[in-house]
């Protein structure tokens, strides 16, 4: 018998059953609150036993990247894009394909490089954001920064 672990949590918008959903994307069970990564969607959740599509386990394991460097705990994704928020952070917006590891290490560098210059996400003792990004988005092959 092999025992699977939930990795992610999927939810329907303004639902409150979570879709605990392991790394191959098999749905494990669902409960009505969770500890893991939430990645909401607009469609329906599925049913224990089924598994997601591609586009949904690409998000879940953006999510969980930003969850594992960022402590993101929740993303949003459309029918083309995810969408998470740093804490005291900028808005990051990720296409539904392509490398995982690569977006998550573009991220990065550009963080690093906008903290480098001095228009990154530094944060005061207040904890206020002393940056004026809004928005890094990662969908293009030159990254987007407004």
């Amino acid at each position: 018998m092999v025992e699977r672990k939930p990795l992610y949590s999927l939810t329907k918008k303004g639902a409150s059953a979570y879709a605990q959903v392991d790394e191959s994307g098999l749905v494990i069970r669902i409960d009505d609150k969770t500890s893991l990564p939430v990645l909401i969607t607009t469609g329906q959740i599925p049913n224990v036993g089924d598994r997601v599509d591609r586009k949904h386990l690409f998000a879940l394991g953006i999510l969980y990247r930003m969850f594992a460097f960022y402590q993101v705990l929740e993303g949003n994704m459309d029918t083309n894009y995810l969408e998470t928020k740093l804490k005291n952070g900028p808005k990051v917006i990720f296409p539904l394909e392509g490398d995982g590891d690569i977006l998550i290490a573009s991220l990065r560098l550009i963080l690093a490089r906008l903290n480098g210059e001095g228009e990154g996400i530094r944060i005061n003792e207040n904890d206020k954001v002393l940056s004026r990004i809004g928005t890094i988005d990662l969908r293009y092959k030159n990254p987007v920064i407004r």
